[in-house]
């Protein structure tokens, strides 16, 4: 972008408002459907039109972290009723995702536009609030989506902004392994919210049934838990490695015990652990599954090379602390309160977590990454006394073979390239003047570029060739006066079957005349 293009501006800014405002309105819409459908229910009270819209836009501003007063309720809840903060994480990741989605599409590629998505989702969470004049300080949630905004954004442009980073280049190399770790430890979790749930579903059915909410109302309450559900999860991750989580004040639920306390009717709630001196033994097919991934990870590590083991510490180390970054983020969202009273603190401690995700997911991970490349190296080189360390290669002939098969390759490639470099020039002189705006220049460069492209590839595979060379001369430092002799044998045959090839046409020339 050589200067300010305001269609650039605009095409960015609609992309922006769109996650965020239709995120709001969707919320809206049906919390006012299911309020017809029950508004005769006992529960509701004298909840109006008006502050049922107010409470719904209570809840969506703690989905970017704010914190809004319970008094929206109006009579039915008195003012400063406490505060609700703890953030439907599943809304949250469902807003960051489309405008992650957004903003690829329309290719964000500077510092300016991120800063620009940011400041446009704050902008645009500043009016709604106002215009629903929200009670408490709810302008947090101002900051949080325009960070939160900003950070999809930058991810989304980190092609273009991080360009020929070093430390991004080896960081994006990996991500596939952060990611398989990331899924692995979403498992555990998910299988862990399932076993809760199954013994506890008796509870959790019959207060679900306490409300007399009706059908429509049922279904409005289980969608309501629902965008609950990610951050019920990361209790549940939580809780099994080791860190815990609190319902309130004074209750406190982790592996190594449980303190519990009278809590509001929450459906979920049913599915809370009991106390068990057996619990802590979770710990043992967690700590067993990241052992398995690291094993998963890193037992095709390319080990030619003598930095193989210290490079594989180093990766696995950005892994674990990529996916901890991840994990202690999400677990500081899923903190907050659900209203006055005990019910002031729910949800995980970040600093707790950190030290259950080093003790039980770094160490571990790091570790069997270690083990495994050690073990890999043992195997290609093996120690033994009063013998050569370096990596011996039996069969020379398939190597030699591979290694000339190659240089074929290369030789045929190169001709290629030069075929078709040629035949551009060409096109480009034959063009003379061009049309549709397209210079001869930009003919020759594209050209060049092809070249340059193809050049790497075939300079790929010259190096492969080296390699297998290196390693078959290597291989072969015990046995090469064999294979010298071998080598003058050979040439003795060729220098007989020339002999004799020369005296055949003799003949054939005498018989011919």
């Amino acid at each position: 972008m050589d200067g300010f293009d305001l269609s650039r501006v605009f095409f960015v800014l609609r992309g922006a408002l769109q996650p965020v405002l239709y995120s709001w309105a969707l919320t809206v819409l049906f919390a006012l459907l299911f309020y017809v459908t029950t508004a005769s229910a006992p529960t509701l009270g004298d909840v109006t039109w008006d502050s049922a819209a107010q409470l719904t836009t209570c809840l969506w501003v703690t989905t970017f972290g704010g914190r809004c007063s319970m008094g929206v309720l109006g009579a039915s809840t008195p003012a400063g009723a406490g505060y609700v903060q703890l953030p439907p994480l599943l809304l949250t990741l469902v807003v960051l995702y489309a405008l992650a989605v957004i903003c690829r599409k329309r290719m964000v590629h500077s510092w300016g536009e991120v800063a620009l998505v940011g400041a446009v989702q704050a902008g645009l969470v500043a009016m709604i609030g106002a215009a629903m004049r929200l009670q408490g300080p709810w302008w947090i949630a101002v900051v949080g989506v325009g960070a939160l905004g900003a950070l999809a954004a930058l991810w989304a442009g980190r092609e273009f902004i991080f360009e020929g980073k070093q430390w991004w280049e080896r960081c994006e190399s990996l991500l596939p392994r952060m990611k398989k770790l990331f899924v692995l430890l979403c498992a555990c979790a998910a299988i862990g919210f399932l076993v809760a749930a199954v013994v506890g579903a008796r509870k959790i059915v019959d207060i679900q049934a306490s409300y007399m909410a009706g059908i429509w109302g049922g279904v409005g309450i289980f969608l309501v838990q629902v965008l609950y559900l990610p951050t019920v999860l990361m209790w549940v991750l939580s809780w099994l490695l080791g860190a815990g989580f609190s319902v309130g004040e004074g209750s406190y639920f982790s592996i190594f015990g449980t303190l519990a306390q009278p809590l509001p009717a929450i459906p979920l709630f049913g599915a809370l652990p009991h106390n068990s001196a057996w619990a802590v033994l979770v710990l043992i097919p967690v700590i067993a599954a990241i052992a398995w991934r690291s094993w998963r990870d890193w037992r095709k590590t390319d080990i030619r090379h003598a930095s193989a083991v210290r490079g594989t510490v180093i990766d696995s180390m950005i892994v674990a602390l990529g996916v901890g970054g991840v994990i202690v983020a999400l677990a500081w969202m899923s903190r907050g309160s659900l209203g006055p009273g005990r019910m002031a603190v729910v949800g995980t401690r970040a600093e707790f977590m950190v030290v259950a995700l080093v003790v039980v997911v770094g160490i571990p991970y790091v570790v069997t990454a270690l083990l495994t490349v050690r073990a890999q190296v043992k195997k290609v080189v093996p120690v033994k006394e009063g013998q050569n360390q370096e990596p011996k290669i039996e069969k020379r002939e398939p190597v030699l073979r591979a290694a000339a098969d190659a240089k074929t390759h290369i030789d045929a490639t190169l001709s290629e390239v030069d075929t078709a470099v040629g035949a551009d020039v060409d096109m480009t002189r034959r063009l003379g003047m061009p049309t549709s705006g397209v210079r001869v220049e930009d003919l020759h460069k594209a050209a060049e570029d092809t070249r340059v492209e193809r050049d790497a590839s075939t300079l790929d595979r010259m190096r492969d060739v080296e390699r297998l060379e290196e390693d078959a001369e290597a291989g072969l430092g015990a046995d090469k006066p064999e294979i010298a002799e071998a080598d003058k044998t050979t040439e003795a045959d060729k220098a007989t079957e020339s002999e004799e090839t020369a005296e055949s046409k003799k003949h054939e020339d005498a018989s011919g005349a």
